[in-house]
């Protein structure tokens, strides 16, 4: 009888444990994390950007699941002392092609600024490296946790790895905004601020016009490959630009390595058919709604004004002023009107700014990018041109004064 008990029980017991192991495996799990850091070496008395990607291995996820970490911290070798925290939080949604046949693989990555003051902070305790630090993990079992971590070696400001601190990008007239015709020449030309020393690697990209008014599509014109030193700037020009079909053109140097905080910056230009030469000026019917005239440029202002048939694009565009006149308080002097009395014809010279926008925008806000061009306590002439099939003006705007606090 005894024997049979076992005989009975027996498997019943091995089936309830199976299904006790695979009950707790239902549920996502991170197990394991891999780091790396690019690059290692931070320096004395500046501020360094380095990229961090941390690879996390997990378990039964399923599409849609997410990979978190609420933030990282700067840590002491020597006991784990935290010097710092960065707030930013880093979250990968799982896709379907994330996952395999075992467990799966998700990268993250992210351009992390180590502030000076961290650095000297860590080199007051006498260290010369110190730890940055993330835990990871599934939102399907957020009590599975596993944390990473990359070293960062304290250099001086020379030796320091290359980080890109600001990139501004331009026609080789100056302008970010150009009309040309077929028959002209053009260059872009991008200037990188940088720190420390490295290999600089980019690529400069153009969209053509069979992409440009709908999501644009890059194609690579040319690679950069440039050894940079001992901190400072440089200018670099692009191959010569596409200019044989009309219509709208994006064109940026992207920066593949070493990673940066911001994104890719574009400018813009629009080619025209031969007949443009001898088209005679514009109509100046093109309607304005805001800003009026007169009134002063915040980061919410928006430039707005009616349709015209026929456009296929409409150009915005700020010209300067000569330096002559005085500040005066916002809403006074002018403001508010619906013209200047300025005649378009007597704009000289390049635009300033600009922004080129499909036919179906008739409204913005100018980016902080766009913004960068314009210099405070200055006055600006701006208009709007609206472009027609074959890359001809058909109609433009009054010119109205905008004003820099």
């Amino acid at each position: 009888m005894q024997a049979t008990v076992r005989k009975f029980y027996l498997p019943l017991l091995l089936g309830y444990a199976l299904w006790l192991i695979s009950a707790g495996a239902v549920q996502g799990a991170v197990v394991n994390l891999v780091s790396g850091v690019s690059p290692s070496r931070v320096a004395l008395a500046r501020n360094t950007q380095v990229v961090a990607t941390w690879q996390v291995e997990s378990i039964n996820l399923s599409a849609g699941d997410r990979i978190i970490s609420t933030q990282g911290r700067f840590l002491s070798p020597l006991g784990g002392g935290i010097i710092g925290t960065v707030s930013k939080g880093l979250t990968r949604t799982v896709k379907s092609s994330d996952l395999g046949m075992g467990n799966s693989f998700i990268t993250l990555t992210e351009a992390v600024q180590v502030p000076a003051s961290i650095v000297y902070r860590a080199q007051k305790l006498g260290l010369n490296s110190f730890i940055y630090q993330r835990d990871f993990y599934d939102t399907e079992n957020p009590s599975d946790i596993e944390s990473g971590s990359v070293t960062l070696h304290i250099t001086g400001a020379g030796s320091a790895g290359l980080g890109i601190n600001r990139q501004e990008i331009r026609f080789d007239d100056g302008s970010s905004i150009r009309r040309l015709l077929s028959t002209e020449p053009l260059t872009a030309l991008t200037q990188l601020n940088y720190s420390g020393s490295g290999l600089l690697k980019g690529v400069w990209e153009l969209a053509t016009p069979s992409t440009t008014y709908g999501e644009p599509v890059y194609r690579r014109l040319a690679n950069v490959r440039r050894f940079l030193g001992a901190g400072g700037q440089v200018l670099l020009t692009s191959p010569a630009l596409e200019t044989r079909q009309p219509g709208r053109y994006l064109v940026r140097f992207r920066i593949e390595e070493p990673g940066t905080e911001f994104n890719d910056l574009s400018i813009e230009y629009f080619v025209a058919q031969e007949a443009a030469t001898v088209t005679p000026l514009a109509p100046i019917d093109l309607v304005l709604d805001t800003p009026l005239h007169g009134t002063y440029l915040h980061p919410d202002t928006r430039f707005s004004w009616q349709q015209v048939p026929g456009a296929q694009a409409y150009q915005l565009e700020f010209y300067s002023q000569p330096a002559t006149r005085e500040i005066t308080p916002e809403g006074l002097a002018e403001a508010g009107q619906f013209t200047s009395g300025k005649h378009p014809g007597t704009l000289t010279g390049p635009p300033e700014a600009g922004a080129l926008l499909p036919a179906s925008q008739t409204r913005l806000s100018l980016s902080e990018v766009t913004r960068g061009h314009l210099q405070p306590a200055q006055f600006y002439w701006w208009r709007v041109l609206a472009i027609g099939k074959n890359g001809q003006v058909v109609s433009q705007s009054p010119v109205r004064e905008i004003r820099l606090p």
